[in-house]
């Protein structure tokens, strides 16, 4: 008389792997996870250069941490939907944390420069735009991916 084992080896072979699979594609899956805590990135188009006030593009977590970075170049005109960014067009990252309280978002970046802009969100056609206004000069922000 055969044990089960031997009776069903095949099938007990076919479900490890199966499992094992399941297990690999889990553990890519909570990777990603980690990606979509992304609330996401945002470049402004107008209203100001950036230069001293802030950066041009500014990537936002879902842990209350970010990273700003300044464009090599503006150029990209008003009213673009969500744009591929090439990461050589940006700076070196200036990570900061980031705190919402209403409509003031505060920044805190790890140099120790601190900044609170104003929230605010309005129509722009069939979509809303982001606006974040810094001592009274701001500008619209468009969604951005940035390409590594």
């Amino acid at each position: 008389m055969k044990s089960f084992v031997q009776k069903h080896g095949k099938l007990l072979i076919s479900v490890a792997v199966a499992l094992m699979v399941a297990a690999a594609c889990m553990g890519t899956l909570m990777q990603n996870k980690q990606t979509r805590s992304l609330v996401g990135a945002w470049m402004i188009y107008d209203g100001y250069d950036g230069g001293d006030l802030a950066p041009n593009v500014l990537v936002f977590a879902a842990d209350g941490t970010g990273i700003g970075y300044a464009l090599d170049s503006d150029g990209l005109d008003n009213g673009m939907e969500n744009i591929l960014l090439p990461r050589e067009r940006l700076s070196d990252a200036q990570p900061f944390h980031w705190q919402q309280s209403g409509k003031t978002l505060t920044m805190t970046y790890d140099a120790g420069d601190t900044r609170q802009l104003e929230i605010g969100i309005s129509p722009m056609g069939s979509t809303r735009e982001l606006s974040l206004t810094l001592a009274g000069v701001g500008g619209g922000w468009i969604p951005v991916t940035i390409a590594e």
